[in-house]
């Protein structure tokens, strides 16, 4: 499973922490994981084929 971590400051108010919750809502309808799952997967094949050809730098 697939998860996101969305953090307040420790020292936050009530608006910071209400914020982040607000934030993990916003990210969650908008389902920024599996975009990001979807992100990673076209670009590894990429990112192999660089460094198989030695194109990625050290």
């Amino acid at each position: 499973m697939n998860g996101v971590v969305v953090k307040s400051h420790g020292g936050t108010d009530a608006l910071g922490f209400a914020s982040a919750l607000d934030m993990a809502v916003d990210m969650a309808r908008a389902e920024v994981i599996s975009k990001i799952v979807a992100d990673r997967a076209a670009v590894a094949p990429l990112l192999g084929a660089a460094a198989s050809s030695g194109a990625a730098a050290s």
